[in-house]
């Protein structure tokens, strides 16, 4: 946990830049968080032309970011966070027709398993051991 979908057009990324938005997207995870990098996981998700629509046309001008995250009370962070995620798009795709649209979606944290273990509470002791542990404790 957490875990990011980039939903964009077939021809939008290199290989390259995949890679550049993927560490992005972990960077900026771990660097609003404090979470452990192995935490996070990345799915870049293509479209074939003609599989990505806006306003009933087909949009091939748009990334869309979907994040599932642990929930937090922080604002600030979550700012910092949205402010992050638009940055490392906008870095590899700097191309300003194209639109970048950032979704968060809190999930407690009572309702996430990881190798049959439920996550800590954000920034608690066990968040801590776990990150410093670098695998699930059991």
């Amino acid at each position: 946990m957490p875990l990011y979908i980039l939903y964009h057009d077939v021809d939008a990324l290199t290989i390259e830049e995949k890679q550049k938005v993927a560490k992005g997207i972990t960077n900026a995870h771990v660097q609003a968080t404090g979470i452990a990098p192995f935490l996070v996981k990345v799915v870049l998700h293509s479209s074939a032309i003609g599989e990505l629509y806006t306003g009933g046309e087909i949009d091939r001008k748009t990334l869309r970011l979907v994040g599932n995250v642990r929930k937090r009370t922080d604002v600030e962070r979550k700012r910092e966070l949205f402010r992050l995620h638009y940055e490392n798009l906008r870095a590899v795709i700097p191309d300003p027709d194209y639109n970048i649209r950032i979704q968060l979606q809190e999930i407690d944290h009572d309702n996430i398993t990881l190798d049959g273990a439920h996550m800590p509470e954000p920034g608690s002791e066990e968040e801590r051991r776990l990150s410093e542990a670098g695998r699930v404790l059991h």
